[in-house]
């Protein structure tokens, strides 16, 4: 989840503020110590000296080496304030990869969630933006943050660097260079080395990943009490029931439930194999149900009423197994995607003409009636991104809506401004993403889902949130029906725990056309402007909602510095908290006041992390399962002891293992990091050709204002024994990552992907330390190209250790 939608809701609040407030002032300097660039901050002063119309002062501060630097203050608005332009011809012509390096003080904090920025945009699209954020403490101290940018080359468009600071605050640049390239240092395999199985050198234990456990089944014991829905659910017949049927559907299936809630013991709901239509804004309720089977026999579930909500809700129920049932939504009723083909683009790039091929008039009608929030493109043969494509994973539209007119079979679509589609290039049109969900579980145990089936919702297929532990997944299917030309399957995640208890089972799974992550398990974290109160007992956390962190009387709440290092700082809750949040407590800009049982340090940061330790989603296994071309992640993680094994991941649109922390605006915050985690006997082929994370099938990383962090928030992990297929980059990418054994995996570039980067294969790692790799085979046609190995950066990473590694040249 969450990667898309933050994409759009950041390009709106970029392109609304302050994008023409920009100086251009740039200076071309060339510098002895390896920078192609060196800022000069001359014109930015001389345009804001004596008077300025902008809404930030410059001064002459002393640098630490005896020269002068620049003090920035933006004194007021919320906008992005682009005070530092550095055009692409600035820097060498004929490379793509440089670094830049910020070197910097800040005196004022910005306000949360806001930023310091650096981004380098084309102007042909917004989609191709890269980008590094920080914030830090106004305390003097000096700090250096590398950003490297690969510009890729866009016809018709020409790349632009930019710098400066969103809303309020102050900064002192101390440097601002570009090199080409980066600092690394590149081990390579050796044709003539000798593959070998070594402990690692450290005496440190392996990681061993997920722990067994047994989950309680009610059907271990029979079917109990049978609860038959002969004659109380109606199934089509020739025709489709009609929507009052439905809706009587929908009614009589949430009597069956609350009939067996009333009975104890192990009792049955038996559904008549048939397919079922509900249409009631209102989930089907399951609330304190236990012991409980619902054996739906091979029948489907359509549901054809759009609201804000879930299809089944279960709420604090024990050992329930839901089985043997398809659920589909639909189409008719709402598309959640329609797929279109641009036969026609104005020579100014804002109007298309779409042709729909699967859409009757009807549908054609529906897709210009509905919203078009963003656009992905795709194959139209094989309903999956084109492996040749080396454009945007994605356009984001929410910003710049299209007015929509239908004339005969197409759509003409007119935006506001430019958008890089290519003439003949189909696109996924979203219509739908967060609605509707087919199960969302709340504080649960002991829940198995078996042989269920989602052909498509507008939604994710499972939600969890609260306490639930012990869930198991065997034989889950999020597939299109046989036949199907459906564009996305799940407008949203497949599964998806905002935060839990853990002990979690997925296993002989299939996920195919989801529109985000196949899987995403964290515990939520906040981090959003702390206060400290009206006595030394009491916080106050700005930005915070009320199901941010499902804060209740007796949790202890555990406090992180803005790098997620701990603070060694546990504060238990004294009673509810208090929620000053308009119009109610789960908007973002709820402040919630908290009162402890201990006093609270005054060392706390305005910048603090915090989480809950009620929630950690730790043991988790994940195996047997396959991922086949999906639009999202595969999996994306964040907890402890962890096994992902005997996976397929076949053409996965982003990375196919994700692990990290993840603070993004106060949209969400997810994860502190993770520790012993097992990845083995893998296959992935032909993953992440939208390049995210410059390519990476496995990566480890954070995503936090603070900037790249050093603190190892990733430790333990095993990964063995894997077989990769043409990366576009890096095999596995490590950063702030510790204590990592990388052996006996196969990396094979036979076929490599278009748009692969100048580590494609290697195992790459930034901010690391006791890394091992060995044992490892690379298979290169063409070794110069590719020549696999390892790859770090010496002077962020220590105790890099790499024997026994092969190049098999392939011709």
């Amino acid at each position: 989840m969450n990667a898309l939608f933050y994409h759009f809701i950041r390009t709106v609040c970029f392109l609304l503020v302050s994008t023409a407030i920009m100086l251009g002032c740039t200076h071309r300097a060339y510098a002895a110590d390896r920078y192609e660039y060196v800022w000069s901050a001359n014109g930015l002063y001389r345009g804001t000296h004596p008077v300025s119309k902008n809404p930030w002062q410059t001064d002459w501060v002393n640098n630490p080496d005896g020269g002068k630097s620049i003090k920035v203050t933006v004194t007021r608005g919320t906008g992005y304030y682009n005070y530092i332009v550095i055009p692409r011809h600035y820097l060498k012509t004929d490379a793509m990869d440089f670094t830049a390096e910020v070197t910097f003080r800040v005196t004022e904090s910005t306000t949360l969630p806001r930023t310091f920025y650096m981004f380098a945009r084309n102007s042909k699209s917004s989609a191709y933006d890269i980008w590094q954020r920080w914030v830090g403490e106004p305390d003097g101290k000096q700090r250096t943050i590398k950003f490297p940018m690969r510009l890729t080359p866009v016809d018709g468009g020409k790349w632009t660097i930019y710098a400066g600071c969103q809303g309020t605050g102050g900064i002192i640049y101390d440097k601002i260079a570009i090199k080409t390239g980066r600092d690394i240092e590149h081990l390579k395999p050796q044709t003539d080395a000798t593959l070998t199985s070594q402990t690692d050198s450290t005496g440190k234990a392996l990681a061993t990943g997920f722990t067994e456990i047994q989950i309680i089944r009610p059907d271990d014991q029979g079917q109990g009490k049978v609860i038959s829905a002969a004659g109380r659910l109606i199934a089509d017949g020739d025709q489709p029931v009609s929507n009052e049927v439905a809706e009587n559907n929908s009614i009589a299936l949430q009597r069956m439930v609350n009939e067996a809630r009333s009975i104890k013991g192990n009792k049955t709901i038996l559904i008549p194999r048939g397919v079922y239509r509900f249409a009631r804004k209102a989930s089907i309720i399951l609330d304190h149900v236990d012991d409980l089977t619902i054996d739906g026999q091979g029948s489907e579930f359509i549901f054809q009423k759009l609201y804000q909500g879930d299809c089944f809700l279960l709420m604090q129920c024990n050992r329930v197994v839901i089985k043997n049932l398809f659920i589909d939504w639909n189409w008719d009723y709402m598309p959640i995607a329609s797929l279109g083909t641009v036969a026609k683009a104005s020579d100014d790039s804002k109007t298309f003409e779409f042709t729909f091929a699967d859409c009757n008039e009807q549908q054609i009608q529906k897709a210009a009636q509905m919203k078009w929030l963003m656009l992905m493109p795709i194959d139209a043969d094989k309903l999956y991104r084109k492996r040749d494509e080396a454009q945007p994973e994605k356009f984001t539209i929410n910003d710049a809506k299209p007015k929509l007119e239908v004339k005969g079979d197409r759509i003409i679509a007119q935006f506001p401004r430019p958008v890089a589609l290519a003439e003949g290039q189909s696109y996924i049109i979203r219509h739908l993403y967060y609605n509707l969900i087919a199960f969302k579980i709340a504080s649960g145990s002991h829940l198995t889902f078996e042989d269920v089936t989602i052909y498509s919702l507008p939604g994710m297929g499972w939600l969890n949130t609260g306490t639930t532990h012990h869930w198991r997944f065997n034989r889950c299917r999020i597939v299109r029906r046989e036949g199907s030309r459906h564009p996305l399957t799940t407008a949203a995640d497949g599964i998806h725990a905002g935060e839990s208890k853990g002990n979690v089972i997925i296993e002989n799974c299939e996920f195919t056309g989801l529109g985000d992550d196949c899987i995403n398990l964290h515990d939520n974290t906040w981090q959003g402007g702390l206060k400290f109160g009206d006595h030394d007992k009491q916080l106050k956390l700005l930005n915070c909602p009320k199901h941010r962190l499902r804060i209740a009387a007796g949790d202890v709440l555990r406090f992180y510095n803005a790098d997620l290092s701990p603070t060694g700082i546990e504060l238990t809750v004294a009673q509810e908290p208090i929620y000053d949040g308009h119009p109610n407590a789960y908007v973002n800009s709820t402040t919630t006041t908290i009162d402890f049982k201990q006093t609270v340090p005054r060392s706390l940061s305005y910048l603090a992390i915090v989480a809950n330790t009620r929630f950690a989603t730790d043991n988790v296994r994940i195996a047997n399962n396959r991922f086949v071309r999906t639009f999202g992640r595969g999996i994306l993680y964040s907890g402890n002891d962890v096994t992902v094994e005997n996976n397929v991941f076949d053409r996965i649109g982003g990375n196919a293992i994700q692990v990290q922390a993840d603070i993004v605006d106060l949209h969400w915050a997810e994860g502190v990091g993770t520790d012993n985690m097992v990845i083995r006997n893998n296959r992935f082929s032909n993953v992440n050709p939208s390049g995210r994370w410059e390519g990476a099938v496995i990566y480890t990383g954070g995503r936090l204002p603070w900037g790249p962090m050093s603190y190892p928030l990733f430790k333990r992990f095993l990964v063995e024994n894997n077989h990769f297929i043409n990366p576009p980059g890096p095999a596995m990418s490590f950063t702030a990552s510790r204590d990592m054994v990388i052996r006996n995996n196969i990396i094979d570039m036979t076929n490599p992907l278009p748009n692969v980067t100048p580590y494609a294969g290697t195992v790459f790692n930034a901010l690391c330390s006791q890394v091992r790799v060995h044992g490892n085979l690379w298979k290169s046609p063409q070794p110069e190209s590719y020549p696999g190995g390892v790859v770090f950066d010496p002077d962020e990473c220590e105790q890099i250790q790499v024997d026994s590694n092969r190049l098999e040249i392939i011709r």
